[in-house]
Parts: C-alpha cells; structure tokens; sequence
C-alpha cells in the first residue's frame, strides 16, 4: 500500500441513531435508543449548537483500490470491537 492519508470505514453506511441502537443490542442493553437532532441534544446538554453535514459518511475507496485487505460491515466490526473489549 502506497505511503499516504487513508479515510477508513468499515462497509455500509449508517446514522448516529442506527449505530447506537445496534450498540446497545451487541452490548445487551436493554434501554430504548431515542433518536434526537443535534440542536435538540445541544438545547437539552446547554450547548452551542455545531455547524455539520447533514449526511456524510467515510469513504474507503482508495483503501480498497491500492491493499488487498477485505473491508467487512460496519456491524460485524461493531461486534469484533465489542467482542474484544
């Protein structure tokens, strides 16, 4: 793999809300996830509220045009990570 700046991420793509709500099922928790907006959180934790994409995500594709390494699901990596800890 060629020396240089990678942006990594696994496969798929995924909203904050959808990530923590498959956190807390890989973890057991059995509290409910309750999407909320930024301004909302920020209204609610008094602060400013952050200026931000409204849909971004990681992209790996140089990642997987120069390396040979497979990039598996974000979920299976959830759970390798959680597996880990």
């Amino acid at each position: 793999v060629p020396a240089g700046t990678y942006h990594f991420a696994n496969s798929g793509a995924a909203s904050h809300y959808e990530f923590g709500r498959e956190l807390a099922f890989v973890l057991g928790q059995c509290g409910r996830v309750v999407p909320t907006s930024l301004a909302e959180y920020c209204r609610q934790h008094g602060l400013k509220t952050a200026l931000y994409a409204r849909y971004s995500t990681l992209d790996s594709q140089l990642w997987q045009e120069t390396s040979e390494s497979d990039i598996c699901h974000w979920k299976d990596g959830l759970v390798d990570y959680a597996m880990s800890l």
